[in-house]
């Protein structure tokens, strides 16, 4: 989950002041986002085109049945128990994780690999499909942890500025990054087997992306399924953000459905408000979007002219 945020005024240093939060998007990130200002006494509003909450894991029911219309399952799931623990929440009394084994199974010309969460038997079915590579899944999964390590920090830092960038932190990160490689380069180090390297890169077209385009650091996520596992919630994955807005609303947090952001105004380099398709206006104190990023650059933002 993932969000831009765009300020119009500082919090200040202490968090007993109660700000008005404006957040674009009902989908994970702005939902989690909400979830942590609620739980810190904020007054937050959501604003949402849709008459559903979720976004890209947003439910279809048709026929009595119920349709995920993005990802089925997850992995990491770490990174939600924190978010669930932040608000002084305990995420099993909210949904229920079930962890697979195998992973999934992937046919590649005449075989089927089904990687496990448990590495020895990931190892096992490698040493059987693809005699020798065994000991380079145990290179892979050694050098990608210590790629994790250093990627994860940045990935979780806000970059407000070009000196941002020269952290220490980020520049520890930067040989992790194997800039100029593509995924596919990356798993040719490891793995003789073409069919291997393909098990090893298929997520890739979840984002709608090329292991021969994809940069090199998304080893990481191969890695993080192998490592992590993947875990389906009992009645899809939109379990997760209905979930989540009980809490935003148990805090007392606002979402606003069928309410379409129409403009996001600025003057002198702040956002000021947002004008909704209805015609109303919502100012804030802070603005949080979790609209598509190029989306939102074309159409959403009015500049006037003297900030040309």
């Amino acid at each position: 989950m993932c969000f831009s945020i765009y300020k119009n005024c500082e919090f200040g240093s202490e968090q007993a002041c109660r700000k008005k939060i404006a957040i674009i998007g009902a989908g994970p990130g702005g939902l989690a986002v909400a979830m942590q200002l609620t739980e810190q006494g904020h007054d937050v509003h959501i604003y949402e085109k849709a008459a559903e909450i979720g976004g890209r894991t947003s439910l279809l029911k048709q026929d009595g049945f119920s349709f995920d219309l993005g990802p089925t399952a997850l992995n990491m799931p770490n990174v939600l128990t924190a978010l669930f623990a932040d608000c002084n929440r305990n995420i099993q009394d909210y949904i229920k994780l079930i962890s697979l084994d195998p992973l999934y199974s992937l046919y590649i010309d005449d075989i089927v690999f089904s990687p496990s969460p448990h590495q020895d038997k990931t190892k096992r079915a490698i040493a059987q499909l693809f005699p020798g590579e065994e000991e380079h899944y145990d290179r892979f999964m050694r050098d990608n942890a210590k790629k994790m390590i250093y990627l994860l920090p940045i990935w979780q830092e806000p970059f407000t500025s070009l000196w941002s960038v020269f952290r220490l932190r980020t520049l520890r990160a930067l040989p992790s990054l194997t800039l100029g490689n593509h995924l596919i380069d990356e798993l040719a180090k490891y793995f003789e087997d073409k069919r291997l390297r393909l098990a090893f890169s298929f997520e890739t077209k979840f984002l709608g992306m090329s292991p021969w385009q994809t940069p090199g650091a998304f080893s990481v996520i191969p890695f993080s399924e192998h490592y992590f596992g993947v875990f389906h919630i009992i009645g899809g994955i939109n379990r997760l953000t209905y979930a989540m807005s009980e809490i935003i609303q148990e805090n007392g947090g606002n979402i606003h459905l069928n309410q379409c952001v129409q403009q996001i105004n600025i003057a002198s380099k702040n956002i000021t408000s947002l004008t909704l398709e209805n015609g109303e206006t919502v100012e804030a104190d802070y603005f949080f979007l979790n609209a598509d990023y190029a989306y939102a650059m074309s159409h959403l933002f009015f500049l006037p002219k003297s900030t040309y």
